[in-house]
């Protein structure tokens, strides 16, 4: 009962609290610098709202959905989450098997009612959240990243590869490798994006008062939405491209309408270029890494096929999850709402990574690993190796059974059984046992 008492206090109680302080005082922080007067109530308020956020809780403003949240908070809390969850099964002094389930429960459930009740105090402002939702999203969102955390320790994670056939892990591998060269692309567009608007940015920097605290929201507004707007570039590089309300944008085209007044969405494009289409070459090279990675992996062809599958699946997986959590409602004005086609942007994908690869794994893969002897090999050989290694064979055979005989020769050398009376023979005891017949004559 000591054991469970102390897990919930340090596994949920203080992470909770510890995160929602955070969360409050940065909020409160901000908005105090942009001029506004924050209460303590207001404060406590406001962080709530934040800690939902950070959980991609979806959320009504005024009665119109918000559900375009940043996705670098919930990035951040999955990963302290995961090594949260792992620190605290080393310190459990029970098996790893058993104790991790108790980590997950304990975490989950502390952070689902926590999210509980955040949604309970916001349902008197202008920002709420349904309860029952926020307590499903952050008790699911801390389970899922406190399971990655245990599953190395606790052992599910090679339990798993036992099961898998042996061309899945060098495909787990290479897809993600894969998916660090889509971030990468992503990342790339995006810096391209705003560098090309710089002039842009920093008049809607301006624009926005020229106080710390509003410069400082803009700022971290822009830098918590970072990984939507890599999502964002990287559907667009694929080719299905990307939504905000009527804005338009893809590689052949860009329907240009008005955006929200923020520094990150001045990367996107007012008018399609020529050299849109050029932007395919980031996808083929992505999926020429990977190809790239699987090419000394299986001696067999098929097998190295096999693997790019695998790897082009964990691309495609994770692009439709961060598809997914980028996209969402935003109001019910021009901007909404946010979409960035799942589905397509994962086969586009899929078939970026997994043709440019097998081509590469297939021609340039490795071929040098011994291979057993073709079929009738072994009748082709000469007469002469033949009877040798019939000879060798049958002195093998002969050496193995004289080992066999010696072996009962010399434990009875060892153990010599008496010697017993034999009976009288010969003319030497004939004449010994004559002698004294004679003698009583």
């Amino acid at each position: 009962m000591l054991g469970w008492c102390r897990l919930v206090i340090r596994a949920g109680l203080v992470p909770v609290l510890v995160s929602y302080l955070l969360i409050a005082g940065v909020l409160t922080g901000i908005l105090e610098l942009s001029g506004a007067r924050i209460t303590l109530p207001a404060a406590a308020i406001v962080g709530g709202i934040g800690w939902l956020g950070t959980f991609h809780v979806p959320l009504t403003v005024r009665g119109l959905p918000l559900s375009v949240l940043p996705g670098l908070p919930l990035l951040l809390m999955m990963v302290v989450t995961a090594r949260r969850a792992n620190r605290r099964l080393a310190e459990l002094r029970i098996p790893a098997g058993q104790g991790a389930w108790r980590v997950i429960a304990v975490l989950a459930v502390s952070h689902g009612i926590f999210g509980l009740v955040a949604g309970f105090v916001t349902q008197g402002g202008e920002v709420r959240a349904v309860p029952a939702t926020a307590f499903g999203v952050c008790a699911l969102v801390t389970a899922v990243s406190a399971a990655v955390g245990v599953a190395r320790q606790a052992g599910w994670w090679d339990a798993l590869l036992f099961r898998l056939d042996e061309y899945v892990w060098p495909g787990l591998v290479a897809g993600t490798l894969g998916l660090a060269a889509v971030v990468c692309a992503g990342s790339a567009a995006v810096l391209l994006g705003l560098s090309l608007s710089f002039v842009e940015g920093r008049e809607v920097f301006a624009a926005a008062g020229g106080d710390l605290g509003s410069g400082l929201g803009l700022f971290a507004l822009s830098v918590g939405y970072l990984p939507n707007a890599i999502s964002a570039a990287a559907s667009f590089l694929a080719g299905p491209g990307i939504r905000l309300g009527g804005y338009i944008a893809g590689p052949f085209g860009v329907a240009a309408e008005p955006v929200p007044a923020v520094p990150l969405l001045t990367a996107l494009p007012e008018q399609a270029q020529r050299w849109f289409p050029v932007c395919f070459l980031l996808p083929i090279l992505c999926g020429l890494i990977v190809g790239w990675c699987t090419r000394g992996a299986d001696p067999v062809p098929q097998h190295r096929i096999k693997m790019v599958a695998v790897a082009a699946g964990v691309v495609a997986t994770g692009m439709f999850l961060a598809a997914s959590l980028s996209g969402g409602r935003l109001g019910a004005a021009t901007f909404d709402p946010v979409l960035l086609p799942a589905g397509t942007a994962a086969l586009t994908w899929f078939g970026w990574i997994f043709f440019p690869a097998a081509v590469v794994t297939w021609m340039f893969g490795s071929r040098d690993a011994a291979q057993p002897p073709a079929a009738g090999v072994l009748d082709d050989l000469p007469e002469d190796m033949e009877d040798e290694e019939v000879d060798e064979s049958e002195e093998a055979e002969e050496a193995e059974l004289t080992a066999e005989d010696e072996e009962p020769e010399a434990e009875a050398e060892e153990d010599p059984e008496p010697e017993l009376p034999q009976p009288a023979t010969g003319e030497h005891d004939a004449a010994e046992v004559a002698e004294p017949v004679e003698k009583i004559d």
